[in-house]
């Protein structure tokens, strides 16, 4: 058998299409919203728009900046409580990116 996901996340994560969440005033995360164990791709901005690349979706490409904050709550929540809540998440994660 194979050594599990977990021993090396980032080797199963999904990749950053070109051009994705790259503006400035959009919030870039990778982390693993689905529990499996697997880097997932989410952006974000300060107008509700949301998208997210995940694992459990073949990493599928999101461009359509639509997805619920249920998809990835532990990324989207933040961005969703207002400018000063975002500004928080930017500062302390230093993720800034944008579509």
């Amino acid at each position: 058998g194979g050594r599990p996901v977990s021993a090396c996340p980032q080797s199963f994560s999904c990749s950053r299409p070109a051009g994705w969440c790259t503006n400035t005033s959009s919030v870039f995360r990778s982390l693993d919203c689905d529990g499996d164990g697997v880097l997932d791709l989410t952006c974000s901005n300060s107008t509700g728009e949301r998208w997210a690349i995940l694992s459990q979706n073949g990493c599928a490409e999101d461009w359509t900046g639509g997805r619920p904050v249920s998809v990835c709550p532990q990324s989207f929540i933040l961005v969703n409580a207002g400018p000063f809540y975002l500004k928080m998440a930017v500062l302390r994660t230093g993720l800034v990116g944008g579509l």
